[in-house]
């Protein structure tokens, strides 16, 4: 388009300029853009391949589908119409004849609608040389043949029951979706999406000191649905979307027959694994953004999300010798609430001067009722009761900026970040961090670019103290050092030179400090220093090489 501008413009000016001085005016009417080529009508491409696989490998194939031996084929392809209206469709196909195909269609009305579906699968193979002795391998229950249980690997009839099985998934995707716009400056969009997992993966589970490597099932559901809205105007843009994910599996659980014989607990045969339970997501999100004068411009966005996993409990054992207590509640009755919010504000003030000032608040509501379970370790003991913790945070971030672009190719920059922390069921109730950081960057002798950053951060907290909640009990000397009372110092120092028009070096030395004054157990103090070094070279228009190294 640019091209074709260019020569209209070029025709004009030599049409005027021939008028002007009374010569024929030049015939533009056969020129044409070579370069700009519009597919009006129906076009399309295919492409046409094979291949060999020489072994089977499973780790190989992990992701790409080839995992087995022998000869493959693969095809792609792309059919297109373009119509005289703006009208137009695309219908493509990628990976025919493997396990990572994948199809695509589009079509509508540019600047008016358009409707999509696509559909692809994704494998995973995880292993094709794994064996085990169990019944109903891909099923939620596995049983034992005869010769189990025993008191010892070496007395099971390994030899005459092992079984190949595979270990690997595959993902099926479908989605559709609209957009269009009305009106002018609006856009309306749906989006849906249908996603099955089927297969087989490794898991384990134990009887006291025995445990046992299990194949466990997967089938489940994901439908994921967004809506939104949006309008651009001149100096506004503005969204507002929804988004919701549920999650569905086909099995609870996993049982397994126990293939080692314990006399001292002979009620101790099966065993009972919870798989991933059921759940749904929710948010509804909107962002904004606007020009206040040409100089400025002001962000906004909020999100509100709640998480929910309500799934009833499984029985405490299979072991029908264990008196185990009632659970408190059929299920977690789980439920989380999210809130995000993000403002920015951008100003040139001049030319020179850049100024930059952006907040973040953060908050996570559990709202997961609290309640002591009794529960039962490996299916023989009963153990001490405990109580859940529904973790919270609220987390408020300030972060302050101002750039100048000094004469001489020195460009300065100062800034201050704060970032406060609130939080539930931890050793510290709230975490206070302010950094203060300068960075000059300097270009000198036109090939060189050196940038000096130096911080100085302090965290502090409201007091330290051990979780009564928490079994056993912890040390209350203590201190991790995400929550303990730091003082930080880092230092960066890069040079990049353009050591030739086709050469350029990187040096880049990072060291930072940090002391935990406070801290009698646990992370007292810490030093960390990284050097690093790259080279690119172009060796010709197409060739390039890159080295780097770091210590």
């Amino acid at each position: 388009m640019k091209t074709a501008t260019q020569l209209f413009l070029l025709g004009m000016l030599s049409a005027l300029s021939a008028a002007a001085a009374g010569q024929p005016t030049v015939d533009t009417s056969k020129w044409e853009c070579k370069l700009c080529k519009f597919d009006d009508g129906l076009s399309g491409t295919l492409e046409l391949g094979g291949g060999n696989v020489s072994d089977s490998s499973s780790k190989s194939g992990e992701y790409n589908g080839l995992h087995e031996q022998g000869g493959f084929l693969v095809a792609d392809g792309t059919a297109r119409y373009r119509g005289t209206d703006a009208g137009y469709w695309t219908v493509s196909a990628s990976n025919l004849g493997l396990d990572t195909r994948s199809l695509a269609a589009e079509g509508g009305q540019q600047g008016i609608y358009k409707l999509f579906l696509n559909y692809d699968e994704s494998p995973h193979f995880v292993s094709d040389s794994a064996q085990t002795p169990f019944i109903g391998k891909g099923s939620p229950s596995l049983t034992l043949p005869a010769g189990f249980p025993a008191g010892t690997t070496g007395l099971m009839p390994l030899a005459s029951t092992l079984q190949p099985v595979d270990l690997e998934t595959k993902r099926q995707k479908l989605g559709a979706g609209a957009s269009w716009t009305p009106v002018r400056d609006w856009m309306y969009a749906v989006k849906f999406s249908h996603q099955t997992r089927d297969g087989t993966k490794g898991t384990a589970g134990t009887f006291f000191v025995n445990a046992s490597q299990l194949v466990a099932p997967m089938e489940d559901v994901t439908d994921q649905l967004d809506v939104s809205a949006s309008y651009t105007g001149a100096r506004l843009h503005a969204k507002l979307a929804y988004y919701g994910s549920m999650f569905r599996n086909n099995d609870a659980a996993l049982s397994w027959q126990n293939p080692f014989a314990v006399p001292a607990f002979p009620a101790a045969v099966a065993g009972q694994l919870a798989l991933p339970p059921d759940n749904e997501s929710h948010q509804i999100s909107a962002a904004a953004g606007y020009q206040l004068s040409d100089r400025t411009r002001a962000t906004a966005d909020v999100a509100y999300s709640r998480m929910t996993q309500d799934d009833a409990f499984l029985a405490p054992t299979l072991n029908p010798t264990l008196a185990a207590p009632a659970l408190p509640r059929v299920s977690l009755n789980g439920r989380v609430n999210i809130f995000s919010g993000n403002l920015e504000l951008n100003s040139a003030v001049t030319d020179r001067v850049r100024l930059k000032a952006a907040y973040s608040h953060n908050d996570r509501d559990n709202q997961t009722p609290q309640a002591e379970y009794a529960w039962v370790t490996t299916d023989m003991f009963l153990a001490t009761p405990r109580t859940n913790l529904p973790y919270s945070f609220t987390q408020d971030r300030v972060k302050l900026r101002a750039d100048y672009q000094a004469p001489a190719h020195i460009k300065a920059s100062l800034g201050l970040d704060h970032d406060s922390n609130k939080q539930t069921f931890q050793e510290v109730d709230t975490t206070r961090e302010d950094t203060i950081w300068g960075k000059v960057n300097a270009h000198a002798l036109h090939r060189i670019d050196v940038t000096l950053k130096l911080a100085h951060g302090e965290r502090e907290n409201t007091g330290y103290q051990a979780v009564d909640s928490i079994t056993p009990p912890e040390n209350p000397l203590l201190r991790k050092y995400n929550m303990a009372d730091r003082t930080r110092d880092s230092a960066e120092l890069r040079a990049d030179i353009a050591a030739t028009a086709k050469i350029d070096i990187g040096l880049q030395v990072d060291a930072s400090e940090d002391e935990y004054s406070d801290s009698a157990i646990g992370l007292t103090s810490g030093r960390d220093l990284n050097l690093n070094g790259d080279v690119a070279m172009m060796l010709t228009e197409q060739t390039s090489l890159h080295f780097f190294a770091n210590h």
